[in-house]
């Protein structure tokens, strides 16, 4: 039985050794990291490289993020080329260290936001802000 795909960005300091996980365990994973350098580390394990957010969010129905500060987070999410934009997304876990406000914000924004469907339903299986 081929394993989903999995969307991963963030692949620095924190998110390589969680995506590289990803990939040993048999998960084809799709990348993405503002970093060249990162990118093609992940790249060289075994990871396909996108060239933005919403690629990775119209190639994969899991995303997963880890990224630095709540702002970047946010542009990830909700910015003009970010996860919002993808066509595939259902599921949408951010592993990022940013704490319980921002995350409460950022679900506050994504619940406030005009999206197309399939945000709408990635949407339905976060809980209320």
């Amino acid at each position: 039985m081929a394993k989903e795909t999995i969307g991963f960005i963030g692949v620095g300091r924190m998110g390589q050794p969680m995506a590289s996980r990803l990939i040993a365990a048999g998960h084809p994973v799709v990348a993405y990291d503002i970093q060249g350098q990162a990118l093609s580390a992940i790249a060289n394990k075994g990871a396909a490289a996108a060239t933005s957010p919403a690629e990775v969010a119209s190639r994969a129905e899991i995303v997963m993020t880890s990224l630095p500060v709540p702002a970047v987070v946010e542009a990830v999410v909700l910015g003009s080329d970010g996860i919002s934009s993808g066509s595939r997304v259902k599921t949408f876990v951010d592993l990022s260290t940013t704490g319980p406000r921002s995350r409460n914000r950022s679900r506050r924004r994504w619940h406030h936001a005009a999206s197309p469907p399939s945000m709408r339903r990635c949407r339905a299986a976060l809980p209320a802000p």
